[in-house]
């Protein structure tokens, strides 16, 4: 029983990564909805965190904003 093992090299294209940031990004906004009922503080940590992760998974978008504020 000789096996060899493979190396485990997931091929991540971009549309994968930008789905899973979106995912990310949409989790993080409902986290933050529900936490402005109960505390502000880590609401506006969650609504930062998922601007961040749409940010990522749109760089088009990213890039366009970045432009226009430099």
């Amino acid at each position: 029983m000789n096996r060899r093992k493979q190396p485990h090299n997931p091929d991540w294209s971009d549309a994968a990564l930008q789905r899973t940031w979106r995912s990310v990004s949409v989790l993080l906004w409902l986290m933050a909805l529900g936490n402005a009922f109960v505390s502000l503080i880590s609401a506006s940590a969650f609504m930062l965190l998922g601007t961040w992760a749409y940010f990522k998974s749109a760089p088009l978008c990213s890039a366009r904003i970045a432009n226009r504020i430099s």
